[in-house]
């Protein structure tokens, strides 16, 4: 035995014996003064006998702490090198195939990667490796978290389907505050269909997993399908979620193809073995035609709360994925969003809306100079936030959003325009019926 330090042994009625077994270089009944021995530290303070008092023979090259020995003339006795240089902090390999990214990091380093632009006649599909750490396996550009060890990340690449007619977004409502993990509680909400509480245009026909707990969604708008023939529908979702397609863009025509139940499906999950209803039958859609088409879903407290919706043309050289934004484009029942020119204007600002007053709709202008974050909401008179017109990034031009609300009585409330989360001006806005 070598390198210990026996110290104070015979209270504990432990005893270092002499023999063959005993070596040189050992501490015994002499202070190694310790720096808190009460409270389990053990570390060697200046002055300790056993600092340099070791030997390297059977001694490891790093103490407790993983620091190298020995730091001074000879390796210290004990589990801890006194006053040893900290190593490098340790590294983890990152390996990015087909695309950016690669390097090595920190442990719990955020790594954004980006997926290299796809082979003719490809599109992007998904990660696959050590997808564990990446933030989203279905985003081209995403976010990998470092774990405590090297990994490889892939992209993976399919045959692409032609583009669809689509303007390149999905319209996704949110209500939030509202227990339960069934449809029917975020349907029977007082705030549903008119008062969302926020709104966004998604790119992609599916939601942030992890989003939040107690909230319902609802993404609705058209899809675009780019060639005929017979189209399956996939469904996940936690809690609950329902998928309804119409037979032409009109909502009245919608009927329920697939659904969810409230417990739920992991992300992404397709083919949950329980939840076979999670898929639709064949669907006979026609190119160059819009389907009206609206997902559900209410989460509540579980985790990886989620909604997405994939697509296959049956007998056909493409491969089943979530549908992106060639092939979608938003509806707005409240509010209609759109550029009036493509001017640049010479300042960001809301301007006055018309008519004002006004009966159940009125048209409100506003400017962007630059790209920014617009956030537009309504609220009353004694500060409610009643509802978010619009959220999200924004080119620069002249906007406009019609408000149409006819669940609101006569009175008075305020528009305000946020920009890059600062507010731009306030409206007052009077609403007579």
């Amino acid at each position: 035995f070598r390198n210990n330090i026996c110290y104070k042994n015979k209270e504990k009625q432990l005893y270092l014996q002499s023999g063959d077994n005993t070596a040189s270089h050992n501490l015994t009944d002499v202070d190694p003064l310790f720096v808190d021995p009460a409270n389990g530290d053990f570390h060697l303070q200046s002055g300790s006998p056993a600092i340099d008092a070791g030997t390297e023979t059977d001694a490891p090259n790093f103490d407790l702490d993983d620091l190298g020995r020995p730091h001074g003339t000879a390796f210290d006795m004990g589990a801890y090198e006194y006053g040893a240089d900290t190593p490098a902090e340790k590294k983890y390999t990152l390996t990015v195939n087909m695309g950016s990214g690669s390097g090595s990091y920190d442990l719990y380093e955020f790594v954004n990667i980006s997926a290299a632009p796809a082979p003719e006649g490809h599109k992007f599909d998904h990660w696959t490796g050590d997808t564990h750490t990446i933030e989203d396996s279905l985003s081209a550009q995403t976010v990998v978290i470092i774990p405590d060890k090297d990994i490889t990340i892939t992209a993976v690449y399919r045959i692409a389907m032609p583009s669809g007619g689509g303007s390149g977004s999905i319209l996704r409502e949110v209500w939030t505050g509202i227990r339960g993990t069934t449809i029917s509680k975020l349907t029977g909400n007082s705030n549903y269909p008119d008062n969302p509480k926020y709104r966004f245009n998604d790119s992609a026909f599916k939601i942030p997993v992890n989003y939040g707990n107690n909230y319902g969604t609802r993404m609705r708008g058209y899809i675009h399908p780019p060639i005929d023939g017979e189209y399956v529908f996939w469904l996940a979702s936690k809690n609950e979620g329902e998928l309804w397609l119409s037979s032409d863009d009109t909502p009245d025509n919608a009927d329920k193809i697939c659904y969810v139940d409230a417990a739920g499906t992991a992300p992404f999950n397709w083919d949950d073995p329980i939840r076979t209803m999670q898929q639709s039958q064949p669907i006979a859609l026609e190119a160059g035609k819009k389907y009206y088409i609206e997902a559900l879903q209410k989460a509540g407290t579980d985790e990886e709360d989620n909604l997405a919706v994939c697509w296959l043309l049956q007998n056909s050289i493409y491969s089943r994925e979530v549908i992106d934004s060639s092939y979608l484009s938003p509806w707005d029942l409240n509010s209609s969003i759109g550029p009036t020119n493509g001017a640049i204007p010479s300042r960001t600002w809301l301007e006055p809306a018309f008519p004002n007053p006004f009966n159940n709709s009125t048209s409100i202008p506003y400017t962007l100079q630059k790209k920014q974050h617009v956030r537009l909401v309504i609220y009353n008179r004694i500060g409610q936030l009643l509802s978010v017109l619009y959220d999200g990034f924004q080119s620069p031009g002249s906007y406009h959003i019609i408000w149409r609300n006819h669940s609101l009585s006569s009175g008075i409330y305020y528009c305000i325009l946020k920009a890059d989360n600062v507010v731009v001006n306030t409206q007052k806005l009077v609403l007579l019926k």
